[in-house]
């Protein structure tokens, strides 16, 4: 099933995904669980921006989400379109 991924709240700027229909129908809580994993400091993951020796923030984009997912849901999640220039305002969204 074909989900959008904006990265701002103007939703101008759009990735489409394609997931497996059994995720689109938890995306809010599978959401949940990969922002608390993906801002957790104890994960050394590859997406910290490091600053004085800290992690500070995380700079990710829709490939983090894709392999997340293929590795806790064993998704067959796949990118379908990067920068978007037509979006389909009707089909689910999740905001990065």
């Amino acid at each position: 099933m074909l989900v959008n991924i904006f990265f701002n709240d103007e939703k101008d700027d759009c990735d489409v995904i394609d997931l497996p229909e059994l995720v689109v129908r938890d995306l809010d809580g599978i959401m949940a669980e990969f922002f608390a994993w993906i801002s957790d400091k104890s994960v050394d993951h590859g997406y910290w921006v490091i600053a004085d020796g800290e992690k500070k923030h995380c700079s990710y984009g829709t490939e983090a989400l894709i392999g997340w997912l293929q590795k806790n849901y064993s998704a067959d999640a796949r990118i379908v379109e990067q920068y978007a220039k037509a979006i389909d305002y009707d089909l689910p969204e999740i905001v990065l």
